[in-house]
């Protein structure tokens, strides 16, 4: 019995830190110029997302901040990136030549040059050491960012 109550306590830590989570992720800022960017390509180009996020926790952040419709795929965890970034090549037949993968991570990085997508660094706090690490295209933020 004391064991099942361990659970239902466990489980409703679990469901409160999943939601303070979703609702930090949700109310963040953007990168700056990011949300021009997208409204401003999204009928002309194909916007994917591929993150760590599980599926369905990111397809719930999409539609909370009403976004979803700008995107034609969204891949989650767990799937890693690479299988991402194959399923989009394979389901929509896109050569890797047309494509970049924006990114602010080593995994990003890598997943791109696995399939030799030209890849641009987002900076941030968090990876400043990637800056030198890379030979990409990096940008801090999406103001003036052209297609």
């Amino acid at each position: 019995k004391n064991s099942s109550n361990n659970l239902k306590v466990s489980k409703n830590m679990l469901d409160l830190f999943s939601k303070i989570v979703l609702d930090k992720v949700i109310n963040s800022e953007y990168v700056e110029g990011a949300l021009e960017f997208i409204k401003n390509n999204f009928q002309r180009y194909k916007f994917f997302i591929s993150t760590g996020t599980p599926t369905e926790e990111i397809k719930i952040i999409l539609k909370r901040k009403n976004l979803i419709k700008y995107f034609t795929g969204i891949y989650g965890s767990p799937e890693s990136k690479k299988n991402h970034l194959r399923k989009i090549m394979d389901k929509y037949k896109l050569n890797y030549k047309n494509l970049i993968f924006y990114g602010d991570s080593s995994i990003d990085h890598d997943a791109a040059k696995n399939y030799n997508i030209p890849f641009g660094l987002i900076r941030n706090n968090y990876n400043k050491n990637l800056i030198k690490l890379y030979k990409c295209r990096k940008i801090e933020n999406f103001l003036g960012e052209q297609i």
